[in-house]
């Protein structure tokens, strides 16, 4: 069994393409479905309470309210990935051991070289974008104003870096079925 990692920067079309893997049949962990289920688990929100206070509405985590504190504070970013990403590879862990006879595992993960997934990895994918459609995509996805996807795009490891370390890069910066072209030729050539 191999894993195959897919990372890219924000708004750049990862869910694209790991739904795409999904639906040829590959099993596929997503890390941000992780830490969403993660919020649920009251040992995390007592953590990010403890770091966080402000974030805590009647024993709620504001996910808008900590978005935008960690998007502008790097310490705060690293204090709250030090919370998350120990227990999403723990969890991604414990899914790649229960697929021993597949072939493939996929694992989406927007952070993947920032916190050494790829060690897990036996091959990495990125997904690429222009700069000028990753911030219009933002904008648009989340409702931000320049300032802001701009400031959330910087707190990523820049796209052309990812690009450099990938085995394999998919532009999505087309066409949809460009795009799902291109996974499927991957699919074929490569993971089969």
């Amino acid at each position: 069994m191999k894993v195959l990692g897919i990372t890219g920067g924000i708004a750049s079309g990862k869910s694209l393409v790991t739904k795409q893997f999904q639906d040829k049949g590959f099993p596929v962990y997503d890390s941000d479905q992780i830490v969403h289920s993660l919020y649920q688990d009251r040992a995390v929100i007592d953590l990010i309470t403890a770091r966080f206070p402000s974030v805590n509405e009647q024993g709620v985590i504001n996910r808008k309210k900590l978005g935008d504190l960690i998007f502008n504070d790097p310490i705060a970013k690293r204090d709250l990935e030090n919370i998350f990403h120990p227990k999403v590879y723990e969890t991604l862990k414990a899914h790649i051991a229960n697929h021993g006879n597949d072939a493939w595992v996929v694992l989406d993960i927007p952070l993947l070289y920032e916190t050494g997934g790829e060690a897990l990895c036996d091959m990495v994918l990125v997904v690429y974008v222009d700069p000028v459609t990753q911030l219009n995509r933002l904008m648009a996805r989340n409702h931000l104003s320049e300032s802001e996807a701009k400031s959330r795009i910087e707190a990523q490891m820049p796209l052309h870096e990812k690009m450099q370390r990938a085995d394999i890069v998919i532009n999505n910066s087309g066409t949809i079925p460009k795009t799902l072209e291109r996974v499927n030729e991957i699919i074929d050539k490569v993971l089969i």
